[in-house]
């Protein structure tokens, strides 16, 4: 029953995304196709540039449609009309936020990569993928002699949880802010005041953290010369961490209270 409660989401967010990816692909295979041809000339020059135009436009729209996605079908669903149908599912509030945060997650990393595909088009040639072959090469040696292939490892894997924790609480707080907002008479409106006011609320306590962090410990560390780079970075990279961690655990438990226990579907 759970893996269709997914499937049904999946099928809710591609149904429109594939058809958006297939459009960026339609069009990242016409600029390759008219890059062969001789963009001095006038016709030529003006769809290529149309073309390029329609294809910029819609890369950066890809870039937030997942998102944007999500964030909708989590207040039709849950939130609107047909939330008296999702909540007579047998499923607690906690698996439809776990639901529609790893679909959401997914859809905004498969459109990251569709768009990449999208850029390989274009510039795809043979001396294109031997350069950036090259180039990925030597920056991975690098690195690695820089860093030691552990601690290139080590950090590579933290900044992609850094990424994926990040949009999650980005997606979470969204959650939050909509689950408080609909104990308000307009729900929208609600949501919209409740969002600027969460994140007001974690700016004040990000500064006040950062400043009493600065005052204990912060200048003794900086100005330890026995502290090296890598300590200093692994220090940061876990700070981050944590706060990502903190945030998306405070806006989990915040949504899941509210659709649980305060659900008002008038």
């Amino acid at each position: 029953m759970l893996r269709k409660l997914y499937k049904h989401e999946f099928i809710a967010l591609y149904r429109i995304l594939l058809p958006l990816y297939a459009v960026l692909f339609g069009l990242s295979g016409l600029l390759k196709l008219l890059s062969l041809f001789d963009t001095s000339k006038f016709a030529v020059s003006l769809i290529f540039n149309l073309i390029s135009t329609l294809t910029i436009i819609l890369a950066i729209g890809l870039m937030f449609a997942g998102f944007v996605l999500v964030i909708v079908n989590f207040y039709k669903s849950l939130l609107g009309k047909q939330g008296y149908l999702t909540f007579s599912l047998p499923f607690k509030a906690s698996a439809h936020i776990i639901c529609k945060l790893i679909c959401g997650v997914i859809s905004m990393i498969t459109g990251v990569l569709a768009e990449i595909l999208a850029l390989f088009i274009i510039l795809y040639d043979n001396s294109f993928i031997k350069n950036l072959l090259s180039e990925l090469k030597c920056s991975f040696i690098a690195l690695k002699n820089h860093f030691g292939l552990g601690k290139f490892i080590l950090i590579s894997a933290e900044i992609l949880f850094i990424i994926i924790f990040s949009l999650c609480a980005n997606l979470l707080m969204f959650f939050a802010s909509m689950s408080l907002g609909q104990l308000f008479k307009n729900k929208i409106l609600g949501s919209v005041v409740s969002y600027f006011g969460i994140y007001a609320a974690i700016q004040i306590i990000g500064i006040i953290f950062a400043i009493v962090l600065a005052a204990t410990s912060g200048e003794d560390i900086f100005s330890d010369s026995s502290v090296s780079l890598f300590a200093l970075s692994q220090g940061f990279i876990i700070y981050i961490l944590v706060i990502e961690i903190i945030e998306g655990a405070a806006f989990f438990f915040t949504s899941n209270h509210f659709l649980s226990k305060k659900l008002n579907l008038e």
